[in-house]
């Protein structure tokens, strides 16, 4: 099984997902990872209740730094992150856009924390530099 959150509209279709109590990289469609799910990285206890209370991303073309409040500070750079420098892509238009989705378990029979609070903000100078 290969991510298509996109419902193959885009090749450059990368990735980063939360789920308790980790963070997830996915590739963009092109790249063929071993693994079904494309993971890039995984930081595992970047979410921990009790212990982190802020998680920071960064985003840039290629690029990615997460960062928390509980000593996480990792950095990944590969060509199959975020695509947004005008390149190609195979399965559609030429995109830079990030859609950015945040949720919470609201009702069911699901156990689950969600965000609190958000905040975007542009870095005009990369984080990694």
């Amino acid at each position: 099984m290969i991510l298509e959150g996109d419902s193959a509209d885009q090749e450059n279709d990368a990735e980063i997902d939360g789920k308790y109590p980790g963070v997830f990289l996915r590739s963009s469609d092109k790249c063929n990872l071993d693994d079904s799910l494309n993971t890039l990285s995984s930081y595992q206890d970047a979410l921990i209740v009790n212990q982190v209370n802020r998680v920071t991303l960064y985003i840039s073309n290629e690029h990615m730094r997460i960062t928390n409040d509980n000593g996480l500070d990792e950095y990944l750079c590969h060509e199959c992150l975020f695509a947004l420098a005008g390149q190609s892509d195979s399965e559609g238009e030429q995109n830079e856009d990030i859609y950015i989705a945040l949720n919470r378990v609201v009702k069911g029979d699901r156990y689950g924390f969600g965000v609190c609070k958000a905040s975007l903000s542009w870095v005009c100078k990369p984080c990694w530099s």
